[in-house]
């Protein structure tokens, strides 16, 4: 592997330093572009998804994920253990499909409305102190894409949205009867008189005794098993110790920056100021404005034809690369010696530029002095990283030749910490998780305890905060039952509600079949139980299950005739019941709103079924294959272990 490579090989600086930069890029999730197959265990593909020709890269996808997955406030891999990964492959593909289907029927975006969007979508994220165009490169090197690639997303995107909103028509599922029907269902009331037979307050004439207690025993008995328990340990590698010997020299320091020179050069730059608009008519007018001596300026200039200076942005250096195609020519090929100057309108993907180049910045290279401190924390990082991997290999070592822990920590310098009673699922005794400290690794810790025997010591694992531990076994005590006499009266306790609760069910059974067959009402009931009747008035389908009531107890309400009485599950108990009144609501003025918005639900429900109706079409008659197998590998693991 990789790692054990790095781990021995003596002559691996190079390997190091390049593995180092791919592990920052990996905090964004960049190194699951997998080159040669060496992550995550050797993956072949690096497309999680392909839909017809379109296809879904884990690197792209990944980027999503990310996002996503910060919002809610959870890893990846808890994520896709809640199902929530397939999810965002499946929104992504629906996505697509409609994108495609766009594409398909003929439906183009112009430039305009590219502009717009793009316009709309960046707006609302300036501060103060930022142009539109900080806040452009800002969203494209979050997003990992290029200003072309951000375009033609964006115009997919709306080009998807014509399509979603023309099968989503607003008028449809807005009936005004149906509405009405659903307002007096909703808001129907109704009342119950009804007698409340509690399980607690029936009686019985003695208590259980060993043999009965004995057979409750043994058929709950999987009920009273308490796991097995481990005590373990758990070996923090400290990196603060292992920084605090690394000490780089100036030399050290010098040497690098001379190996390493062409790194630090900086390539000539323009520093250009520009208007983007969407047509070219406003272009050519800004143009005009700003031209000759006594010409206005571009953001003057930009007021006067737009109305307002929102489309132009302040100057700032570019690099050639860093420029549309189309710009790059023309804005380093502008004379030096003239600048300022004014180029004419140019076209690209954005809308129409008027760009003036007001500064030529010769390339140069950084010195020394400007990147010594970064290159020192730089070079103290890989030394680190260095030393990390030279002591797992140490620590691997030591534990298959069957070193204790306790031991490997005399010369590793390393935080021992110990946790009883851990279980396979990791609770203990007290209700906190053991591991808790440990935040999404926790699980993955205590399943690698429960791979080892007592006195055995893992290899070392890496956690996703980047520290090394090694877990050992302490102790293990096997599965058992707890005995009968330890949980003797919590038996006695369950036998006797359990007992009260069928003789309670038997005896109110028995008093409702007087209904029917001598001819009873509730009020007979009531007399010869010795109880009273309650009332409930104006119960809703929406109200609140509060004693007596149950959501079981309130459907059966809804569903019975007036003075029919029925048996009904109350909370603790069972009850005799009857419906005494039915109520409709009128169809007043103060029901308008709430028939407004029932009618823009049917209408949404209506949109939303068209649109599912539509994708389940385009799924039917699509090539779609899903790489389950690649997200099960960058997803379906916690931690990296070597």
């Amino acid at each position: 592997m990789v790692m054990q490579s790095m781990r021995h090989g003596k002559a691996s600086g190079l390997i190091k330093f390049i593995f180092f930069s791919l592990l920052v890029l990996a905090t964004g999730g960049l190194v699951l572009t997998d080159v040669g197959g060496f992550f995550r265990g050797g993956i072949q593909s690096n497309e999680v998804a392909t839909i017809n020709d379109e296809k879904i890269t884990i690197l792209e996808f990944d980027r999503k994920v990310r996002l996503i997955t910060a919002r809610l406030g959870m890893s990846p891999q808890q994520a896709y253990q809640l199902g929530y990964i397939r999810q965002i492959l499946n929104n992504e593909i629906r996505t697509a499909l409609i994108q495609q289907a766009a594409t398909d029927y003929g439906l183009r975006v112009g430039q305009e409305q590219v502009a717009a969007a793009v316009n709309d979508m960046i707006s609302p994220l300036v501060q103060q102190g930022q142009s539109k165009k900080d806040v452009l490169d800002q969203l494209l090197l979050s997003q990992s894409m290029s200003e072309a690639e951000f375009v033609k997303s964006v115009s997919n995107e709306v080009a998807a949205n014509i399509l979603a909103g023309a099968l989503q028509n607003e008028s449809l599922g807005q009936s005004d009867s149906l509405a009405k029907a659903l307002y007096k269902y909703q808001n129907e009331t109704r009342s119950i008189q009804y007698i409340n037979f509690p399980h607690a307050e029936f009686t019985l004439d003695q208590d259980p005794d060993d043999a009965e207690l004995k057979a409750l025993y043994n058929e709950l008995r999987q009920t009273f098993m308490i796991p097995e328990q481990r005590d373990i340990q758990v070996g923090i590698v400290n990196d603060d110790d292992l920084q605090a010997s690394i000490d780089i020299t100036e030399e050290e320091l010098r040497n690098s920056y001379e190996d390493n020179i062409d790194a630090y050069k900086i390539p000539d730059q323009r520093v250009l100021e520009q208007v983007i608009v969407s047509s070219q008519n406003e272009a050519q007018k800004i143009y005009s404005q700003t031209q000759g001596d006594g010409g206005a300026s571009l953001q003057s200039a930009a007021q006067n034809v737009t109305g307002d200076d929102t489309a132009f942005i302040e100057a700032q250096p570019f690099q050639k690369d860093g420029l549309l195609d189309s710009i790059q020519e023309p804005v380093f090929d502008a004379p030096a010696n003239d600048l300022p100057i004014l180029l004419e309108p140019i076209q690209t993907d954005l809308g129409w530029h008027v760009i003036r180049v007001t500064e030529v910045q010769p390339g140069r290279t950084q010195s020394f002095e400007e990147i010594r401190d970064d290159l020192g924390r730089e070079l103290k990082n890989i030394a680190l990283l260095d030393q990390k991997y030279e002591i797992a290999g140490d620590i691997d070592d030591m534990s298959a030749g069957g070193t204790p822990l306790s031991e490997i920590a005399t010369q590793i310098p390393m935080d021992i910490q110990t946790y009883e009673d851990v279980t396979a699922m990791g609770a203990m005794a007290s209700a906190n998780h053991p591991l808790d400290a440990f935040g999404d690794n926790a699980q993955d810790i205590t399943d690698k305890a429960f791979n080892l025997f007592e006195g055995e010591v893992s290899e070392v694992i890496e956690l996703m905060d980047g520290r090394q531990v090694v877990v050992s076994v302490q102790n293990i005590q096997e599965q058992r039952y707890q005995s009968f006499e330890d949980v003797r009266e919590a038996l006695k306790v369950r036998w006797i509600a359990e007992k009260k609760e069928d003789l309670n069910r038997q005896a109110v059974k028995e008093s409702f079949q007087k209904i029917s067959m001598d001819n009873a009402d509730i009020n007979t009931i009531a007399q010869d139980s010795g109880k009273s009747i309650a009332t409930l008035e104006n119960i809703t389908r929406t109200s609140n299950s509060e004693a007596p009531l149950t959501p079981a107890t309130l459907e059966k309400i809804f569903i019975s005739n007036t003075d029919e009485p029925f048996l009904a599950e109350t909370a603790g108990g069972i009850a005799i019941m009857s419906v005494t009144d039915i109520a409709s609501p009128s169809l007043s003025d103060d029901a308008k709103d709430d028939l407004e918005t029932l009618q823009k639900a049917n209408a949404q429900s209506t949109q939303n079924e068209i649109m599912t109706l539509f994708i389940s079409a385009l799924q039917k008659d699509a090539d779609i294959q899903v790489n389950d197998r690649l997200l099960e590998q960058a997803y379906g693991q916690a931690s990296t272990t070597f």
